[in-house]
């Protein structure tokens, strides 16, 4: 009986560790911003890079871009012939910039400043524009960010000088 009694109040101590434990792993935004700062990196060297197929990557089956004056595009597919396409037209490079995340244990949401940089023709600087963004991230089972939603305009008439 005693013996009984010493396993019933071990397990419960135990398992009062264990659910002190759990409240320890609890949702911390600021190391969620780390992740997002390198999957910004990520997405950036990609597209400096043209490696359409990484930058898809970074993207889930289903997301949904929204580019200023163009229908919604979904999925895999639309989004990486989207992107060939910017490629050919002289997409080269792009800054991302954080200014603002939001977000719980499912989703991030992210939204900033972006600098792309344009090779327009034959020229050989590039011509750059400023745009603000809004990307929400999706986190998976595996606990890494899917972009589920990517959506900008421009942020000025003007470009960047």
């Amino acid at each position: 009986m005693k013996r009984s009694l010493i396993i019933c109040i071990a397990s419960i101590l135990l398992l009062s560790n264990a659910c002190k434990q759990n409240d320890n792993k609890s949702f911390n935004i600021e190391v969620e911003k780390s992740s997002l700062a390198i999957l910004d990196s990520q997405y950036c060297h990609h597209v400096q890079s043209q490696h359409v197929d990484s930058l898809i990557s970074l993207y889930k089956a289903d997301a949904l871009l929204l580019s200023p004056g163009e229908a919604e595009i979904t999925g895999h597919s639309n989004i990486k012939n989207w992107y060939q396409n910017a490629i050919e037209y002289g997409l080269r490079s792009c800054e991302l910039k954080s200014t603002s995340v939001i977000g719980d244990e499912g989703y991030l949401i992210a939204n900033g400043q972006c600098v792309v940089g344009l090779q327009l023709g034959d020229a050989d600087t590039l011509v750059y524009e400023r745009y603000k963004y809004l990307h929400v991230w999706e986190k998976q089972e595996n606990g890494k960010y899917k972009l589920t939603r990517d959506i900008w305009n421009a942020d000025r008439a003007d470009l960047v000088e």
